[in-house]
């Protein structure tokens, strides 16, 4: 049964303003608009609801068609997150295949990966394992930049799935998951797929290159020069640490292991105005910098 609310007016719904479309042991799974018109989902069937006209007692007449075996040899529920909603129409993932509807009766469209959904291929997890991943709620499908997108979990960690101009590409990343790892994140770009992690220390093979620089700062004596004789970090990881004097770049950096929360540097730097800079490669945090000064020296010409 699919009700409908009052035009305008989400938050009431007459009595009498539903559709049976028939128990046969199938449910209803999913629901798209698409246009101007509302697609309801089951496992072999498709509704498409396309506008209301008036019975001769004045009530509202749902108009709708029903598509009997839309999906031929489907045996998986169809959830909300396996129907790709695209400027062209609808793209619907089953467990055969991907179909493609505007309305009409849905023809495949995924001919260059079929022996994925139909038999077990090396690299592909088998039918049972992959197909029921995107239909049991941990997966996604979305559209972007002319790119359809379908994320799910299978045997072999994360897998993506895009449509692009009609042409089909494959990404897998095993060890990653949405359930198992929580802490990552996944959303599409316009060029791919990209992966948010805090124990993520590498783009592609490539290490992570973070930094972060002090402002110039005259510790309390404008115009008068110090010396840094030596530099308490306080935090974990490994950074490698410089100073900066007088609005000049940076110098020699040295590396300090920031053992048991505490790492210690001696190299020295004198200047009127100081800045410091750490960076790594690999996971680290900051919590503290101690500089240790030493003498001051006034303003005017050094001999």
């Amino acid at each position: 049964r699919v009700w409908f609310s009052q035009p305008d007016d989400a938050e009431k719904w007459d009595e009498t303003d539903y559709v049976d479309l028939g128990y046969d042991g199938q449910k209803i799974t999913a629901a798209v608009s698409w246009g101007n018109q509302v697609f309801v989902f089951k496992k072999t069937k498709m509704f498409v609801f396309y506008g209301n006209s008036t019975d001769a007692d004045g009530g509202t007449v749902f108009n709708y068609r029903a598509v009997d075996n839309a999906f031929p040899g489907n045996d998986t529920e169809i959830y909300q997150g396996q129907v790709c909603v695209a400027p062209d129409g609808l793209y619907v993932w089953t467990s055969q295949g991907v179909f493609f509807t505007n309305g009409g009766t849905p023809r495949l469209v995924s001919e260059p990966i079929q022996r994925m959904f139909t038999s077990t291929v090396s690299g592909y997890s088998p039918t049972a394992t992959t197909l029921a991943a995107i239909g049991n709620g941990t997966g996604m499908s979305l559209y972007h930049k002319g790119t359809l997108y379908w994320t799910g979990i299978g045997a072999q960690g994360v897998y993506w799935y895009t449509l692009t101009d009609g042409q089909w590409s494959r990404w897998n990343a095993t060890g990653y998951g949405l359930v198992t790892n929580s802490d990552t994140l996944y959303t599409a770009g316009l060029t791919g797929i990209y992966s948010l992690s805090d124990s993520v220390t590498t783009v592609n093979g490539t290490a992570f290159s973070s930094y972060y620089v002090s402002p110039y700062s005259a510790f309390g004596s404008p115009g008068v020069e110090k010396t840094v004789r030596q530099t308490e970090l306080h935090g974990s990881g490994t950074v490698d640490l410089s100073w900066g004097k007088d609005f000049q770049s940076h110098g020699y950096a040295k590396s300090v292991t920031m053992l048991n929360g505490r790492g210690l540097d001696r190299t020295a730097i004198r200047g009127e105005s100081l800045s410091w800079k750490v960076s790594g490669t690999g996971a680290w945090s900051l919590n503290r910098v101690i500089p240790f000064l030493r003498e001051q020296r006034g303003i005017g010409v050094k001999t």
